[in-house]
């Protein structure tokens, strides 16, 4: 299993909740589901600010961070979040590579 697969299950409700919830509170709705449990979690951002939110909550530790080097961030915000040890840089194409 690479280290972004994602059950059908998982990406849809990270859809459905992203429209109508924080992202925050959509990590520990789906950290909590059963179907989820034992397994390695992670998230995919492009804005750093998100993700620095989400390592200021404790419960949220099981979560591998990873901001996306595309969308709404700058080189800038890339190189801060790349000395920030839970986060890792994501190039666009590696992401693609992992969903097929």
């Amino acid at each position: 299993m690479s280290y972004l697969d994602l059950s059908i299950s998982a990406l849809i409700c990270v859809l459905l909740f992203k429209i109508f919830s924080p992202k925050v509170k959509v990590l520990k709705q789906l950290q909590d589901m059963p179907e989820h449990q034992g397994l390695t979690l992670h998230f995919v951002e492009d804005r750093l600010a998100t993700l620095k939110n989400v390592i200021k909550e404790p419960e949220l530790d099981k979560w591998n961070l990873y901001l996306g080097d595309w969308g709404y961030n700058t080189q800038k915000e890339r190189d801060e979040a790349a000395s920030i040890p839970r986060i890792h840089i994501l190039q666009l194409s590696d992401f693609s590579k992992k969903l097929k």
